[in-house]
């Protein structure tokens, strides 16, 4: 930092004046220390005590469009001018040169001179931690600038005023032209008042910090906590959680009633997988273990099984499959054997069992 720099504003209170047009009236105190910027000298009548101004070429003066008077205007607000230290921003060589000849032929005076060129600007905005590496492609104000180099010169307190991220000029009223480096002087701006907050007083609107940019951001979306039922075990520190746990095998069940399932028509004792969970019906199914085989009854495993059934009941006559609606009504080669006959006297004959 240079000394020049640390001997006008180190344990001061600093008022640095840009170039927008003020909402109210300008306050300084008398204790006051003032850093004008750019046009900004033109808001403040008295000897200025720091004034930081862009070193232009004769080149850069005549830009084409808006910009290219507004670089001449603001030079312009310091004619005849006193100030106490000369603070020149340069980019290109011979810049400060052609500035300070300019200065000097519009009567300004001052009384240091201080030239900064690319390189140590960009160290002095990031020794104050307003040039944060996610800035390292965008362009701060000269305005930014000034505020970055009075913190980082020990002023006890830095107040801005004529700062805005609207366009307009103090000195050019009625005329709006945007201002530059918007983006860049936002994200700069909030994080000085991260670092150095109880310093610095300022009434612009901010974006949020990094740190409150990435705590702004929506939560993530959170799974739903499994419901615990009697068939599902809660989960353990060292097991998977319930959903985890269901998805390790398909649901299977056994059939305790006929009913159709999946295209298929599953008879009592068929052992079958869900495709859903929820497709659980304790009326008509039971659970099994997921590593049971799959199982489904043939029609002629059906029918062997319904001719065993009536060998060993021995009944006189066959009585309606409950569980098997194809089989109602059927009536097994003994039916007359125990029977008589039916009403009318005539007798039953036998009839053939159906093959499911």
């Amino acid at each position: 930092m240079s000394p020049l720099l640390v001997a006008a504003v180190g344990g001061r209170r600093c008022v640095v004046l840009g170039s927008a047009p003020f909402a109210g009236d300008l306050v300084i105190e008398p204790t006051d220390v003032v850093v004008a910027v750019s046009g900004g000298i033109s808001s403040y009548a008295s000897r200025c005590d720091v004034w930081v101004l862009n070193a232009r070429t004769r080149a850069d003066a005549t830009i084409a469009g808006a910009k290219g008077p507004l670089h001449r205007l603001m030079r312009e607000q310091g004619r005849d001018r006193v100030v106490g230290l000369l603070v020149l921003l340069s980019k290109a060589d011979g810049a400060a040169a052609e500035t300070v000849a300019a200065l000097d032929a519009m009567g300004v005076q001052w009384q240091d001179r201080l030239e900064v060129n690319q390189t140590t600007r960009h160290a002095i905005e990031t020794a104050a931690g307003a040039r944060t590496p996610d800035l390292a492609k965008h362009a701060l104000s000269a305005g930014l600038f000034a505020v970055a180099a009075c913190l980082s010169a020990g002023a006890a307190h830095v107040r801005l005023a004529g700062f805005s991220w609207q366009g307009g000029y103090q000195y050019l009223p009625g005329t709006q032209i945007s201002r530059g480096h918007e983006h860049g002087d936002k994200r700069a701006l909030a994080s000085l008042v991260a670092r150095d907050g109880a310093r610095l007083t300022h009434a612009l609107p901010l974006p949020p910090t990094r740190g409150e940019f990435r705590m702004a951001k929506a939560a993530p979306r959170r799974r739903p906590t499994p419901k615990i039922t009697a068939a599902a075990e809660p989960a353990t520190a060292t097991s998977a959680s319930a959903p985890t746990a269901r998805r390790a095998g398909p649901v299977m069940v056994r059939a305790t009633k006929l009913l159709p399932y999946n295209l298929q028509r599953r008879r009592v004792g068929d052992v079958f997988a869900l495709n859903h969970p929820s497709h659980f019906r304790p009326s008509c199914m039971e659970r099994v273990e997921s590593g049971t085989p799959a199982h489904t009854t043939s029609p002629a495993e059906a029918s062997r099984k319904r001719q065993a059934e009536v060998a060993a009941s021995k009944t006189p006559r066959l009585q309606p499959n409950a569980a098997d609606p194809v089989d109602d009504g059927d009536e097994g080669p003994d039916a007359g054997a125990g029977a008589g006959t039916a009403a009318g006297g005539a007798a039953l004959g036998p009839s053939k069992l159906d093959v499911l």
